[in-house]
């Protein structure tokens, strides 16, 4: 596997589940407090996109797990998603990040590229 197709699975998983978590998220207009307010939620049209994306994202994952090391995958998967879903929460649910969570994310990327030298 070159290091393009690697590099594409594991954006691919990111992008899937970093969206697809921040649909579910923006789905959820108000607090679930019972199961009426879940069934109404789950039938909204955000939501089920959200929710296709993120199966999608387990798919990838599975298809993650199964090419490496749980040791390798699992760090770069995950920084890849933090960095995603943070990203993407300034730009479509303008939240704010500070610069502790900047540092966060190139701390992220610097474990990647340390995993990957070995």
């Amino acid at each position: 596997m070159t290091l393009l197709h690697r590099m594409l699975l594991f954006v691919s998983y990111a992008i899937c589940s970093g969206f697809g978590l921040i649909l579910l998220k923006s789905a959820l207009t108000s607090k679930l407090s019972n199961i009426y307010d879940f069934i109404h939620i789950i039938f909204r049209p955000i939501f089920l996109v959200g929710f296709v994306l993120y199966v999608f994202g387990f798919v990838f994952w599975m298809m993650i797990l199964s090419r490496f090391k749980l040791s390798v995958a699992f760090p770069v998967a995950m920084s890849l998603l933090f960095t995603v879903s943070l990203l993407v929460s300034i730009f479509i649910l303008k939240e704010h990040i500070s610069l502790l969570h900047f540092f966060g994310i190139l701390l992220c990327f610097a474990g990647i590229i340390i995993i990957h030298i070995q």
